[in-house]
């Protein structure tokens, strides 16, 4: 029982502290899943888009042909109910108090061609990210 204590303390600091998570709801949707009487609470997270912080390296291209040529920053938006089931542990600063603020992964901060620093005010160009697929011809006359 300790061993089993353990995972799943473990997955609540990692993953947050959710049994189930539903992708794709749409806006109209939502009330109808959060208030199910079999549902004790639930946190809506809404995708807003993605942002361009930076170039893939040189480096990187050379070492994975199929790298992104950009680094993205995965922006979202979450409501009260969701931050406090993800388990966010901040190294500065405090969680966003007002609709226009941000917290930024340390992985996202070191991709920032420049480097925001707390109550700094940054611009994004938020769009959606596409995916292209490669085909090959290869072994077709």
């Amino acid at each position: 029982m300790s061993y089993q204590d353990k995972l799943v303390r473990q997955a609540t600091q990692d993953y947050g502290d959710y049994e189930v998570s539903f992708n794709g709801v749409s806006g109209n949707d939502v009330p109808r899943i959060v208030n199910q009487a079999a549902i004790g609470s639930a946190g809506v997270i809404h995708r807003i888009g993605y942002a361009i912080i930076s170039s893939t390296s040189e480096k990187e291209k050379n070492e994975n042909p199929f790298a992104a040529p950009y680094r993205y920053l995965n922006v979202k938006g979450y409501d009260s109910q969701a931050m406090s089931k993800l388990q966010i542990q901040l190294e500065n600063g405090h969680l966003p108090q007002k609709p226009n603020e941000i917290i930024l992964s340390s992985w996202s901060l070191n991709n920032f061609t420049s480097k925001p620093a707390i109550g700094d005010k940054i611009t994004l160009n938020l769009g959606d990210r596409l995916e292209l697929v490669r085909t090959s011809n290869y072994g077709k006359q």
